[in-house]
């Protein structure tokens, strides 16, 4: 008689133990996974402003060196009179998209990135701005 119980157990879970199971899972992915979302959505907004602020460094060292701001970023991909460019490559921001560069003034430019909409003048966007002081 015991032989019997002993193979019953072993052939494995009940139905009901595995709907328990699956359940728990379910309870935790639902608790997670929104906490893995709003993570990675913040490590590209601040990759991009890494990268921002790479990309404007690479500006202000051409306007150092030539004494006006390139004319697009593309310029400072290629080598100055030292041989070296002012920056390797210019990086797509993190959703895929190029940057926007924009010269406002002969004193100020901006570099602009449109964020997970890819819309210009949506909550999403960033900009970093370089505003030349007169000394």
């Amino acid at each position: 008689m015991q032989h019997a119980t002993r193979s019953r157990r072993a052939r494995g879970f009940t139905l009901l133990e595995l709907m328990v199971v699956v359940t728990i899972l379910g309870l935790l992915a639902a608790v997670v996974i929104p906490g893995i979302s709003r993570a990675i959505a913040e490590a590209r907004f601040e990759t991009a402003r890494a990268q921002m602020a790479n990309i404007g460094t690479a500006v202000e060292m051409f306007r150092m060196s030539k004494r006006h701001f390139p004319p697009e970023l593309k310029t400072l991909t290629v080598a100055d009179q030292t041989g070296e460019p002012f920056i390797a490559h210019i990086p797509a921001d993190p959703w895929g998209e190029a940057y926007d560069y924009v010269i406002v003034s002969k004193k100020r430019y901006e570099i602009r990135c449109r964020g997970a909409d890819q819309e210009a003048g949506t909550d999403d966007d960033l900009i970093h701005p370089l505003v030349i002081r007169d000394r």
